[in-house]
């Protein structure tokens, strides 16, 4: 389904629009991206088998030591590799298919119906998602003067007006979805000419931007809770939620937090909660949406009745194409989360693949002075010492940190809650639970890899974009080791979920 499409589903308020797979509890998006769950929704009724109003915790427990060695046993990806069960589940799932109203089925209608493959060569290629790409863009053909192609998920006009700068005419600019990098080329899926590009580069730099951070408390999965960034495309770039009369926003350690609760007050009743100092848990009620959420506070419990919750608690990196190249994790103190290892704009172990911006760590103020140097540096000329001074200065402001040195000390802004218990979910897309999270973990999947192959964390449809982040920060809190002891599981192509005739 289409954004415009999906947009519609909200004309007066927030709906459940499926039901998620394990406890048929009711879903909506809460972004609206085109690798969001809950955006593929089917024409069949929704139906739920839970209801929060009457079973507490529905979430499964681990049992004996017996349904320990099983459950682990089945857990292991081997077993699922297996030729039999690998049988016996095709004609299995076929089955299930045709009665579930999972919305990680297919969409009936295709907006990329008819589309053609065209083969193009470039020297640079820039998926820039944030307004500074633009800024880089311009320095880089300003230096190189060679062939350049700007992708991106946002309109030009989108980017113009975050950069507060024009994109150089010579540089060409579509938008769509970027699906990776595959053996041969990278892959996008052009909205405008309704085109499949492979695009052979000499080098590929990214400015990835950021995403809200997906909250984690009790009934955080609840139809009406959305991020910011939705809120404002909603409420005050397209005028919808009509109905809605009631908005609470919880913000956090970041400014932008404030300028989205500011704008939303423009429009709606808005009530700010700061969650940063004071807030020891949150849980959200209603169905089968929100109607309110409770908040313990030091002096004592409140509760607000509300008729969307907005969470901008905190905005973490899109690290995932970066990550698909072979990039590695690293922690930024700048950004209070992990980021992608970079040393002087480049991803480390990628020659010529660049990761830059605000999202790489880099501080605000620096920004502009890194996309010109970086843009020289990768045209191939070569650095003054001034340049290179300023390079390196750049690089120390980063404050990247060896994960395997960070254990996360003090309760993540995006967790609000103080224990593990109750349907308080890391992953909605396969509804995994913080409880599942922890027990997996104290099982002795210590490893993320093997938490995913065990719990499902990280294989749906945001291919681990919603879970990743927090499943780290929460392991390392709760259970006390080093982010970089946990790992991280695997970022494969595509990284937006399309139709499958697109990758034969």
């Amino acid at each position: 389904m289409s954004n415009e499409k999906s947009f519609s589903l909200f004309e007066k308020e927030t709906i459940p629009v499926a039901s998620s797979p394990k406890f048929k509890r009711p879903r909506a998006p809460f972004y609206m991206e085109s690798w969001c769950p809950w955006i593929r929704v089917h024409a069949q009724p929704v139906f739920y088998l839970y209801d929060p109003r009457i079973s507490q915790s529905p979430s499964p427990k681990i049992g004996s030591s017996l349904s320990t060695k099983i459950r682990k046993k089945l857990g292991q990806a081997g077993f699922y590799h297996s030729f039999l069960v690998r049988s016996i589940w095709s004609q299995a799932w076929k089955k299930i298919v045709s009665y579930s109203g999972n919305p990680e089925l297919p969409n009936i209608d295709s907006e990329y119906e008819n589309t053609e493959i065209e083969e193009v060569k470039k020297d640079f290629l820039i998926l820039g998602d944030e307004g500074d790409a633009i800024t880089f863009a311009n320095f880089l053909y300003d230096e190189a003067k060679g062939s350049i192609l700007m992708i991106s998920s946002k309109s030009r006009k989108e980017l113009e007006n975050e950069s507060k700068e024009t994109l150089n005419d010579s540089v060409e600019f579509y938008t769509g979805l970027y699906l990776g990098k595959f053996d041969d080329g990278f892959v996008f899926l052009n909205k405008e000419k309704k085109k499949i590009l492979k695009i052979d580069a000499k080098s590929f730099v990214i400015y990835p931007g950021f995403r809200d951070s997906f909250p984690i408390f009790e009934n955080n999965d609840l139809p009406g809770i959305i991020g910011s960034s939705l809120a404002i495309k909603l409420l005050v770039n397209k005028g919808l939620l009509k109905e809605i009369k009631k908005v609470t926003v919880l913000i956090g350690n970041d400014e932008r937090g404030y300028e989205v609760a500011n704008e939303i007050s423009k429009y709606k009743d808005t009530t700010i909660v700061d969650v940063k100092n004071n807030v020891k848990e949150i849980k959200a009620f209603g169905y089968p949406k929100i109607e309110g959420i409770i908040v313990d506070l030091p002096s004592g419990i409140e509760k607000i009745n509300t008729d969307l919750l907005v969470s901008a608690v905190s905005f973490i990196p899109n690290i995932e194409p970066a990550l698909q190249l072979g990039g590695n994790i690293v922690y930024s103190s700048n950004l209070n989360t992990i980021t992608v290892h970079t040393k002087n704009g480049e991803i480390v172990g990628n020659n010529n693949m660049y990761f830059l911006g605000q999202a790489s760590g880099t501080p605000k103020n620096l920004v502009k002075e890194e996309a010109e140097i970086a843009a020289k540096l990768a045209s191939g000329k070569s650095l003054s010492t001034t340049e290179s001074s300023k390079l390196a200065e750049i690089q120390k402001e980063k404050n990247l940190i060896d994960p395997n040195e960070v254990i996360v000390k003090e309760r993540p802004v995006f967790i609000l809650t103080s224990n593990t218990k109750g349907m308080k979910f890391v992953c909605p897309c396969q509804d995994v639970t913080l409880e599942d999270l922890i027990k997996a973990f104290d099982m002795g999947f210590s490893n993320l890899e093997e938490i995913k192959r065990f719990t499902a964390l990280g294989t749906g449809t945001c291919q681990g974009r919603i879970c990743r982040i927090a499943a780290l920060h929460a392991l390392s809190y709760f259970r006390n080791v080093p982010i970089g002891s946990i790992g991280n599981f695997r970022q494969r192509a595509p990284l937006v979920p399309v139709e499958i005739e697109y990758l034969r």
